[in-house]
């Protein structure tokens, strides 16, 4: 025969407790519903002020999270000031001791807690609990709040403040993350609109008539380059040829990039001799730079006269152009100064050759001989003359073509680590 088995019926304080704990489980449920249904960071800080407040059945607090000025964020009632008063013994602030420890701070009567070093005054301030705010072992700050309803914190108060701390750090670690994902989706717009302005002023193609058949072969490393190479008019529409390097990358390099061919065009215009050219070039960009001083260029200047067939060309502290003859030996084509930008007092002074036809004149930024291999040794302006050697019966396109990619086979796995230009002239 089946006996019935009674329950007995929980006690009064029993289901008071029960009822308590229902009601911490739903109100933590909704706030969690709240803190991940926004990205807004200054909602989220809000929405966990308010709840704790409520959950504590107390009248003031405040946020302090670390890395903000000032510390206290978000405060109700409690503001930082009163915080940097109340210190412990060891000298640091409560929000600060909860912070570096991890651990929660509980202090039911605050003017006569020996914890304390100091109690700031003409304030009421008497309970307070300080709950660390911690994102996978990372310190984000406290939550600090003063005056609870309660005489003494109990375990399941303090379980529920631990939780809804918890809940609190993820929401604010996920805004965030959400606001370094905005910022660098609105970069890469920049960067984008930055590169189709850069590319938009690099010659659209290589120009004819002038003497020399060019060639370019051009391969940013990032979405902006600081290279840049440009064809130009001198004086009595001699044909001039630039190529540069900026020292920075990204935005910066490309605004000193628009910079640097605006000036360049204006001089070309001006000076039949290279060296004026960038003379001037370099006191204009000096004038704009005197602030910035890890900012320079490096730049080859030439300027061709089909006439004469006399090739001038000034070189401000940028790599020596190849110039391979027909006939006789190579040379790289030096000339005395410095970059631009920097000293407007620089000295600059023009070399001259004279190109017979089928005469190769080879310009390069420095990514191309500083280009490390799987040893870590350069790529090398022998190896490029080896190069252009092997390939100098190519067509000036193909040459060009040939010489990035035997840059890029000699980087290996790695990769190439900077930008890429090469201008490969024949004279006709």
């Amino acid at each position: 025969m089946l006996q019935a088995i009674k329950v007995a019926a929980p006690a009064v304080d029993d289901r008071a407790e029960l009822e308590l704990g229902l009601a911490r489980i739903r109100e933590l449920t909704d706030v969690a519903a709240l803190l991940t249904s926004t990205f807004d960071r200054d909602q989220i800080l809000s929405t966990l002020m308010d709840a704790a407040l409520h959950m504590a059945g107390a009248e003031v607090g405040c946020l302090w999270l670390e890395a903000e000025t000032p510390h206290a964020r978000v405060a109700w009632g409690l503001e930082g000031d009163v915080l940097e008063q109340l210190r412990l013994q060891g000298g640091e602030t409560v929000p600060e001791c909860v912070t570096r420890t991890g651990e929660m701070v509980w202090s039911p009567d605050c003017l006569h807690d020996p914890r304390f070093q100091s109690v700031p005054q003409g304030v009421s301030l008497e309970s307070l609990v300080a709950v660390p705010l911690r994102h996978k072992g990372h310190a984000l700050g406290a939550l600090v709040i003063a005056n609870l309803a309660y005489e003494g914190l109990d375990a399941a108060a303090a379980d529920s403040l631990g939780a809804l701390a918890g809940l609190a750090t993820v929401a604010i670690e996920n805004a965030r993350l959400h606001q370094v994902d905005l910022e660098k989706q609105a970069l890469e717009r920049e960067l984008g609109i930055a590169r189709q302005v850069q590319m938009a002023l690099l010659p659209g193609r290589e120009p004819e008539g002038t003497g020399i058949r060019w060639a370019t072969a051009y391969f940013p490393m990032g979405k902006v380059g600081g290279d840049y190479f440009d064809f130009v008019r001198g004086p009595g529409g001699a044909a001039g040829v630039v190529v540069a390097d900026v020292s920075d990358k990204g935005v910066p390099a490309a605004l000193f990039m628009v910079a640097t061919r605006s000036l360049v065009r204006r001089e070309a215009a001006l000076h039949s001799d290279p060296a004026g050219a960038v003379r001037g070039v370099n006191l204009a960009l000096c004038e704009d730079t005197e602030r910035y001083a890890s900012v320079f260029v490096t730049l080859f200047y030439g300027l061709y006269e089909a006439a004469t067939r006399t090739f001038r060309y000034a070189n401000a502290g940028h790599c020596p152009a190849l110039w391979l003859p027909r006939e006789g030996e190579p040379a790289w084509l030096t000339a005395r100064g410095g970059v631009l930008g920097q000293f407007p007092e620089m000295t600059y002074v023009a070399g001259e050759v004279t190109l017979a036809p089928d005469d190769l004149l080879v310009f390069y930024t420095d990514g191309v001989t500083e280009a490390h291999g799987p040893d870590d040794s350069l790529f090398g302006m022998e190896r490029l003359l080896a190069t252009v050697r092997a390939a100098r019966g190519l067509p000036v396109k193909e040459l060009a073509a040939r010489i990035v990619e035997e840059v890029r086979l000699y980087a290996g796995p790695g990769g190439v680590s900077d930008d890429l230009t090469v201008l490969v002239g024949r004279a006709e």
